[in-house]
Parts: C-alpha cells; structure tokens; sequence
C-alpha cells in the first residue's frame, strides 16, 4: 500500500514485460508529470499505472491524472533486462486480475489497452517507441508452442477472455476506457463525465452491466473560467466546446463489438454540443466493419439515442457506421441499424433520417433486412516479398 504524489515520468511500473505474478493493492498514484529528459520514452506520456505485462494482479487502486490512469502497453516479447524471456508473449498472455480500480483526471483514458512499446529492434536493440496494438490472450495445447506469429485459429490454440471488472472511471479528458484487440470484457464498471465513456476496436470485445453518466452535478471548478462554456460547466474536450459526448463508441472493429445491458444517463443535447447514449469514432481514418456492433438491454435515462459530429464527411469511418439495435432498446426498432447516410448503407431500405444524431447529411435509422451487413477483409500471413503490408501484430 503505496501514496505517491507529484512524481516526474511513470509512477508505479512494470519495466520490461517479464515481470508476472505481482500484486499491486491499494495504492495511490496522483499527478505524474512528463519527465525530461526521459528515463523511457514513454515517460514524456506519464501514466500512473504502466503495466507491460498482463500476468499481474491491480486491485483498489487509485490513478489520478497523467496521459492515462492504467497503461497495458505490451511489448511483443520482454525487453531490457528480460530480453531473454523469448518464450513470454506478453500480448497474448491471458490477464491476472483488473478489478475495483478508478482512473480520473487523465488527458487522455483512465483504462488504455494499447498504444505498446515495440520491445526490440531486429538488430536486438532496446526500442520503447510505442506502435498499436492488438491484445489477445490465448492459452496453447500441451506439446504447442507460441510465437510471435500464432493465429487464434492455429491448432492447439484456444483464445481466452480477459475481464476488467468494476472499473470506476469518471472526468477524464477524452475517454473512461480504450482496448484493442480480442475478446476483451470489462463488466460492471461506471463511466461518469468522460467525453467519450469507451470505446474497444477489433475482435468480439463486450461492455456489459455497465453504467454511462454523460454529466453529473459536479460542473467542475469555476475559477477556471477559460475552460467554461456558455452551458455553466468544464468541458472535457478543452479546445472543442461542440464535441460530443457519448457513452457506448464504435470503430474498426472486424468484430462484433457488444454492448450488452448497459445504462445511459444525462446524454442530452444542448444548444452547443450534440450528446448521446451510443456514438462513432469521430473523424476515425479506418472504415468501419459493416454490422460489426451490437446492442442489447439498453437503459436509457433523460438521453438522446446517438450523436456524431457534422465534419464527417471526408472520413471513411463514419461514412460506414452501422449498429445494430438488436432489441429496439435504443432506437425502438427491433433489429433495427443506426447507420450513416451511404449509399452502399441505405439502398432500398427505408430508412429514416435522424437530424438530431448529427452527420452531413443525418445519420438514419433503418429497418431490420434480411441481408444484414457483412465485411470481407483480407489479411496477409506471410508478409515476406510482398508490399500488402505487415501483419505481424495485427492479431485480430
């Protein structure tokens, strides 16, 4: 049990990705501030929390400001002092234990799962450059060895979920939680004044039993007047009084993403910023997979159903939005798909225009098809020779 208080660079820290087993319970770790010259890179990026492999136990912590309150940021193998570890796999080793923390104040997300050092350079230098990442724990078959290119579709591999239970995370900048990769579930946790509550690209990831609070009673400090809007509270986007605040996100994800009995409450557009229960990727680079999100048991309290910003209209991600509502919860359609205003989404389809969920033009609502939406992507597993691209952390 640990209080540390204005520290420069990473606060609590796994250094190389070998360490496993260790119990971190009960601690406090509050405003880090960016260390120069840098230790690590990363510690221009101070975070309280920074977790380089998953094997480990977080439990009653407390993460007050810095880029993010907890950092998974997975090396591929270890490095530094465990660079000899070859056969630790720290993005796809399954999770120890995430429970009964809460990340406030960050910058950036009070959970980040992504973002990762590097590790090691083919030279067999030491490179703590950070790349995204994909984290997907699997567990292999006796007599199966893992390496850095095992598929979760390889004999003898099975894939395995990893839990983030009852995480509190409220009033941080831009998003309470950010995961990519695989099989990811956080359940029972509480969003509370983020700009954005979560969001969990790639592969069958699930929010479930979670409770998303758009705005509090907690306005912020008024003496800090220059970061006031003309609504009388902060904002959590400092330089955008218009971003929207949304609870439940979607992006690229190959997917299905899931959110699964969730409670919205107080996502109500005002005469300034749009706010609603569900959203999408502002301004997201990558398109997203058709059909690949889905709600079911939604509970939505004084909120409005979705909300996008206007500007969408030379991002390929929100040209390619499509949720299904598969029990009518949000939208009162059963079955039905909020969508973005496409051709290749709404052809035939009957859909509604949804003026209040922003987009230019609006996002819609359409009716259950029969077809669905489908996403046919391709992936190269032997980059050698060709100019498709590296998949060799791409592990979705």
């Amino acid at each position: 049990r640990k209080y540390v208080f204005l520290t420069f660079g990473h606060c609590f820290f796994l250094r190389g990705g070998g360490e496993t087993k260790n119990v971190f319970d009960r601690n406090l770790g509050a405003v880090v501030l960016p260390m120069s010259p840098p230790l690590t890179p990363t510690d221009t990026q101070p975070t309280p929390f920074w977790i380089t492999n998953p094997d480990n136990t977080y439990t009653n912590n407390a993460a007050v400001g810095g880029q993010f309150g907890f950092w998974y940021s997975l090396p591929p193998n270890p490095t530094g002092k465990s660079v000899d570890m070859t056969t630790v796999f720290p993005r796809f080793t399954p999770l120890g234990v995430f429970s009964d923390n809460v990340a406030h104040s960050a910058t950036e997300a009070g959970l980040q799962v992504d973002d990762c050092i590097i590790g090691t350079n083919a030279d067999g230098s030491e490179n703590l450059q950070t790349e995204l990442c994909g984290y997907s724990p699997i567990v292999a078959a006796p007599g199966v060895n893992i390496t850095l290119k095992t598929r979760a579709y390889d004999a003898g591999i099975t894939q395995v979920p990893a839990t983030f239970s009852r995480l509190l995370a409220y009033k941080n900048r831009f998003r309470g939680a950010w995961l990519r990769g695989s099989l990811l579930v956080v359940t029972d946790s509480i969003f509370v004044d983020n700009a954005i509550g979560s969001n969990a690209p790639a592969d069958r990831n699930l929010f479930v039993n979670c409770l998303y609070i758009g705005e509090t009673d907690n306005i912020g400090t008024p003496g800090f007047t220059k970061w006031f809007t003309d609504f009388g509270r902060s904002r959590p986007r400092l330089w955008a009084a218009n971003f929207p605040i949304t609870g439940w996100q979607q992006y690229d994800a190959s997917g299905p993403m899931f959110s699964i009995n969730n409670t919205f409450v107080n996502f109500a557009t005002n005469d300034v910023r749009r706010a609603g229960a569900i959203g999408a990727l502002e301004n997201g680079p990558n398109i997203f997979a058709g059909g690949s999100a889905v709600l079911k048991g939604s509970t939505l309290i004084n909120s409005n159903e979705f909300a996008m910003m206007d500007n969408t209209a030379n991002a390929d991600g929100p040209k390619m939005v499509s949720i299904q509502d598969a029990d009518g919860t949000v939208t009162g359609v059963l079955g039905g798909y909020i969508v973005s205003n496409a051709t290749t989404q709404t052809h035939g389809l009957g859909c509604t225009p949804k003026p209040a969920w922003g987009g230019n033009p609006s996002f819609l609502l359409c009716p259950p098809f029969y077809e669905s939406y489908i996403w046919l992507s391709l992936v190269n597993q032997d980059v050698a020779g060709s100019n498709f691209g590296n998949s060799l952390n791409d592990f979705y």
